[in-house]
């Protein structure tokens, strides 16, 4: 019954993610506008002092802010996929790396094809391919993980054995 709640609640995260990406894609470009708007003049705040922040460089900011947010939400995405994908079939380690992959993918084709839909906004191809990084970012960033985890508890074993030895 463990595993099975673990599994769930794996693919939960996996769809909050997901939610969280296509409320972003269902904005109309104002409310986008606004959104980045809001995040850039935050973060310039935390860099700038208040008087150098004008309009202009909270504009200049949007850009690179937009393009961040795009790589970490896939980021944490390709984590959460690969993370249930691993907990739910029984594949070779390349095999749930590549359909991990494949999802994110899709996610972000798809993600950006919800954004033709919306009024003034349009689909970027760079998007996918800055969302596809991220992807794998976290992707490869969870097997290191996961990898550094598998090397502490041999080690711990490993320490324990030569005790008892």
């Amino acid at each position: 019954m463990k595993n099975k709640a673990v599994v769930i609640l794996s693919w939960l995260l996996v769809l909050i993610t997901v939610a969280i990406i296509f409320s972003f894609s269902f904005q109309d470009s104002t409310s986008s506008l606004v959104s980045s708007e809001d995040v850039a003049s935050q973060v310039l705040s935390v860099v700038k002092e208040n008087k150098d922040i004008t309009p202009r460089a909270v504009r200049d900011f949007q850009f690179p802010i937009r393009k961040i947010a795009h790589f970490g939400i896939y980021m944490l995405l390709g984590f959460t996929i690969i993370s249930a994908v691993e907990k739910t079939l029984k594949l070779k380690k390349i095999l749930i790396i590549t359909a991990s992959e494949l999802i994110c993918i899709i996610i972000a084709i798809s993600d950006e094809i919800i954004q033709i839909f919306r009024e003034g906004r349009t689909a970027y191809y760079v998007d996918s391919i800055i969302d596809s990084v991220g992807a794998v970012t976290g992707i490869f960033f969870y097997v290191f993980i996961i990898y550094l985890c598998r090397k502490a508890v041999e080690k711990s074993e490993n320490k324990k054995d030569k005790q008892t030895n």
